[in-house]
């Protein structure tokens, strides 16, 4: 038999995506991008700034806790995780990072927020020169991972097998919190420092969108006063020491979840606002 020509074998591809044969109809269709923003209406309020008790000679006496980044110009608003409700597939990993300190953000997580797919690893780097403990739990108060990092440069991974929410602090560092989306799949995004997002790679339907916000309203701001004034007081009378201060975490209101139903037709791009109020 003579060798088969090009225009044929594409016509008997063709044929094979028309007639089922091995041809998936994904296989044959554009996959199409989710892109918009996440943005704060009105005047944003100003975001805590917590009392550091350990490390204060190289962190600093206090930091702002960013719940609520916004850029005053676009009104975008970082650090919200945007994805698809139900789906499968998508763009995956090997590992996400989660870095802690220099050259990002000096005695904190440099991501915030970060999401991951489920059963992959998580990588923490710390770059500063002192200890930070990242240590997370589950939506019922279990400990996922808890691990020292007490070099500049250390890196340790871990796997994470569970999906769902995460909470993320620093054993060390009170003032250092953060959240984990986990994932059963990889069609989400983290808003940027402009509050944008895109999902790329998402095959034509109708899906629901979800954007996720942590909140930004303290419950327990007075406790966290509380414990800044108590401390302060015994550190005067010389009964403990500044990095030996137990200071109240802020507990904040229920997470804020927004939907919208969404088409993404073959090989077409979609355009969603999302707003915070």
């Amino acid at each position: 038999m003579g060798k088969v020509s090009n225009w044929m074998m594409m016509g008997v591809c063709g044929m094979a995506a028309i007639f089922g044969l091995g041809v998936s109809a994904q296989d044959v269709q554009a996959a199409g991008a989710i892109t918009g923003t996440v943005t704060f209406s009105g005047a944003p309020p100003a975001n805590p700034k917590m009392r550091i008790a350990k490390n204060a000679d190289y962190c600093g006496n206090e930091i702002e806790i960013p719940v609520l980044a916004v850029n005053p110009k676009s009104k975008g608003v970082q650090w919200s995780v945007v994805y698809l409700e139900q789906a499968s597939g998508g763009p995956v990993k090997d590992k996400y990072e989660l870095e802690m300190g220099d050259p990002g953000k000096k005695c904190d997580f440099v991501q915030h927020v970060l999401a991951m797919v489920k059963n992959k690893n998580i990588s923490m780097k710390n770059t500063d020169p002192i200890l930070h403990n990242p240590h997370t739990f589950n939506d019922k108060h279990a400990t996922q991972f808890n691990v020292a990092l007490s070099e500049k440069g250390q890196v340790i991974e871990r796997k994470i097998r569970a999906g769902g929410l995460v909470k993320l602090v620093c054993d060390s560092h009170v003032h250092m919190n953060g959240w984990i989306l986990v994932l059963d799949h990889g069609y989400f995004a983290v808003t940027d420092e402009n509050g944008n997002f895109k999902i790329d790679g998402v095959p034509a339907g109708k899906y629901k969108l979800v954007t996720w916000h942590e909140n930004w309203k303290a419950k327990n701001w007075e406790e966290v006063e509380r414990s800044v004034k108590e401390a302060d007081a015994k550190i005067k009378a010389g009964h403990i020491k500044p990095e030996d201060a137990l200071l109240e975490r802020p507990i904040y209101e229920d997470h804020v979840v927004l939907t919208k139903e969404i088409e993404v037709k073959d090989g077409g791009d979609v355009k969603v606002a999302f707003e915070l109020k």
